[in-house]
C-alpha cells in the first residue's frame, strides 16, 4: 500500500504543476517519500527485533521449565546426589 503512495508522491514531485512555490505552500512531496521509505524500514527492523526477543524469550522459559522441574526432583529425592545432579541439568552438563 505505502509502495504506491511513495512512487504517488515521487511523480508529484516531478510533476509540471509542482513548482517551488507550490513545494514551500504545501509540502515537500519528495522529503514525504523518503520519510515513508525510512519508516518501512524501521517498522521491518522493529519486527526482526521482536522476533529475535521471542525466540530468546521462549528458549529462556524452556530452561526455567527445566529448572523448575529439577528443584521439584529435589524436593521429592532430597539427596546430595540428586541436586549435583540437578545443578549439572541446570548447567547443561552431564553428571
Amino acid at each position: 500500500m505505502s509502495d504506491n503512495l511513495v512512487k504517488r508522491l515521487r511523480a508529484a514531485a516531478k510533476h509540471p504543476m509542482m513548482d517551488n512555490n507550490c513545494k514551500a505552500d504545501v509540502f515537500d512531496v519528495a522529503d514525504a517519500s523518503d520519510r515513508i521509505e525510512e519508516l518501512e524500514k524501521a517498522c521491518k527492523e522493529w519486527a526482526e527485533v521482536s522476533q529475535s526477543n521471542y525466540q530468546r524469550a521462549k528458549a529462556a522459559e524452556a530452561k526455567l521449565a527445566i529448572a523448575v522441574g529439577v528443584l521439584e526432583y529435589i524436593k521429592n529425592t532430597l539427596s546430595l546426589y540428586s541436586a549435583k545432579e540437578a545443578l549439572a541439568k541446570i548447567k547443561g552438563e552431564q553428571y
